[in-house]
């Protein structure tokens, strides 16, 4: 199960969310999606009700620069396995790493590897 961290208003995170949801489905995941959370505790206690181990945050470029960072440290600090932010992160790589974001997917990025991964991550492939 994969759970959708759409942070803000629906037209701030729907192209975000959308794309991550078609991501993980073609690789067989089920996704959790919802209509949106104002802050990182707000996702992070969904997230504890989902039963993922993977959350993706989906937002837009302008809350990213707010939000980002702070949401991912919420979604770690919950216990999330893998934080994943949709959106290519240029030049702030380094620091949503550091909050804990392990893996950002976006046009261009490997789909297959990065499914390949969490599925063997997530034990269903060997």
């Amino acid at each position: 199960k994969v759970f959708l961290a759409n942070i803000g208003p629906v037209a701030h995170h729907t192209a975000r969310a959308t794309y991550s949801q078609n991501f993980f489905e073609a690789g067989g995941f089920e996704v959790i999606t919802n209509k949106g959370f104002a802050d990182g505790e707000a996702a992070a206690q969904a997230w504890k009700e989902s039963g993922a181990s993977i959350a993706v945050i989906c937002s837009s470029d302008k809350i990213y620069e707010e939000q980002a960072e702070p949401v991912a440290k919420a979604l770690k600090a919950a216990g999330v396995r893998t934080v994943v932010l949709a959106g290519n992160p240029g030049d702030r790589r380094e620091a949503l790493t550091a909050a804990g974001v392990d893996l950002f997917i976006h046009i261009g990025c490997d789909v297959h590897g990065t499914l390949s991964a969490l599925l063997k991550q997530e034990g269903v492939l060997a």
